[in-house]
């Protein structure tokens, strides 16, 4: 189940707040929890594996070290249904060909390209509409009894956020860990 709340943002991306005229209503999704190296090795191990979870564990750590390796070897993993991995570079401009050099190169990162089971996973997802992370937050000083109203009079209401392309609101491309909606504003699902 997919944790979804909705936020309001401009229609038209990378306007200033003061220029926002259309407002449209987007989902986000909301991160249920987070699950760590050893919470995913345990979970592996409880599917009928006959290895248990720190032995997968090391298998998955190596399999991180060695991918290292061989992105930094210029090479691109495929891992089968997971997809394929590759280095991708961000470069700054030179005038010429011949004043190009290593220094032009800024970061150095990694481009995943899903296979076909994670490229959309729409067919089989539930949703579950959960109210945003400052719609939880208004609900739980309400139930402290505190004053919400004039809290956000003070801090300004719920002023409209531009969409300036880090807070969701559209699709990412192929390869970005494309979700509708985006991740929110701090790039881990949440308002």
């Amino acid at each position: 189940m997919i944790n979804i709340s909705l936020t309001e943002r401009s229609a038209k991306p990378g306007l200033k707040l003061a220029e926002i005229d259309a407002r449209k209503t987007y989902g986000q999704t909301q991160m249920s929890e987070v699950v760590d190296l050893r919470s995913f090795s345990q979970h592996i191990a409880s599917h009928g594996c006959v290895y248990d979870r720190s032995d997968i564990m090391a298998v998955l750590i190596k399999m991180v070290d060695c991918m290292y390796e061989m992105l930094l070897e210029g090479k691109k993993v495929q891992l089968g249904d997971l997809g394929s991995f590759s280095p991708t570079i961000s470069t700054e401009g030179a005038d010429t060909a011949a004043e190009f050099t290593s220094r032009n190169i800024k970061r150095v990162g990694v481009l995943w390209s899903p296979g076909e089971m994670f490229k959309d996973l729409s067919a089989n997802a539930e949703f579950q509409l959960v109210p945003s992370r400052k719609g939880q937050a208004r609900l739980l000083k309400q139930e402290r009894g505190l004053d919400v109203a004039e809290e956000e009079e003070n801090a300004g209401g719920d002023a409209v956020q531009p969409d300036n392309g880090n807070n969701g609101g559209g699709q990412q491309p192929a390869g970005g860990g494309g979700n509708a909606g985006g991740d929110g504003d701090n790039g881990d699902g949440m308002e």
